[in-house]
C-alpha cells in the first residue's frame, strides 16, 4: 500500500514501519468487510448470530446457515399477514423456489418447497403455524424432480441412477 522511493525503503527502520502499516491496513480492511457482511442476515458471522439469538430468545441451531435462517424467519414474522406478504416471506426463506396453493374457502394452504431446501420443512411448518389463522390447515411438502425434467436425458444417462436418486437428488 505505502509506496516510497527505493532510497527511503532501503532504510531498515523505514521498511519495517511500512511493513507494519501494510499489515495493519490488511487487518483494517478485513474488519471493515466483516462489518459490512454483518449488516445483512445472509452474510453475518457467528458472533452477530449469537447476539441476535440472545435478543430474539432463539435456541442456537447447528450450522451457521441454519442460525441465519432461524433469525430471518423470526424477524419477518410480524402482523398483519396477507397472501402476498406470506408468499414474499416464503420466497425469502426458500430462495430456490416455493409453490403456494390456497383453496377457495381459504381454510387450507399447501406449500411446496424446492428440493434444495428440503431441510427446511419443519421450520416452514412452524413459521406457517405462527402466522396463519388457527382454522387453516397447512401442508408443507418437497417438490421432487418430475418426469418432464428428464425429457432431454438419454436412457443410458438415466441408467446411472436409481429411481429414488432421480426423484430426490438435485441436478443442475
Amino acid at each position: 500500500m505505502f509506496e516510497a522511493p527505493s532510497l527511503i525503503t532501503n532504510i531498515p527502520d523505514i521498511s519495517q514501519i511500512y511493513a507494519t502499516n501494510d499489515l495493519q491496513y490488511d487487518d483494517l480492511n478485513e474488519a471493515v468487510e466483516q462489518i459490512d457482511a454483518n449488516i445483512f442476515l445472509d452474510t453475518m458471522d457467528a458472533d452477530t448470530c449469537h447476539r441476535w439469538e440472545r435478543i430474539l430468545d432463539i435456541p442456537q441451531a447447528e450450522t451457521l446457515q441454519d442460525r441465519r435462517y432461524k433469525i430471518k424467519s423470526t424477524l419477518i414474522a410480524s402482523l398483519p399477514y396477507s397472501y402476498r406478504v406470506i408468499a414474499r416471506q416464503l420466497l425469502t426463506l426458500c430462495p430456490y423456489g416455493v409453490d403456494i396453493l390456497v383453496n377457495n374457502n381459504r381454510d387450507y394452504i399447501k406449500v411446496g418447497i424446492a428440493l434444495r431446501d428440503d431441510n427446511l420443512v419443519r421450520d416452514i411448518e412452524s413459521y406457517l403455524d405462527r402466522v396463519l389463522p388457527l382454522n387453516m390447515v397447512t401442508e408443507v411438502e418437497i417438490m421432487y424432480n418430475r418426469y418432464d425434467f428428464f425429457n432431454s436425458w438419454k436412457h443410458n444417462e438415466l441408467g446411472n441412477y436409481t429411481h429414488y436418486e432421480l426423484r430426490t437428488e438435485y441436478f443442475d
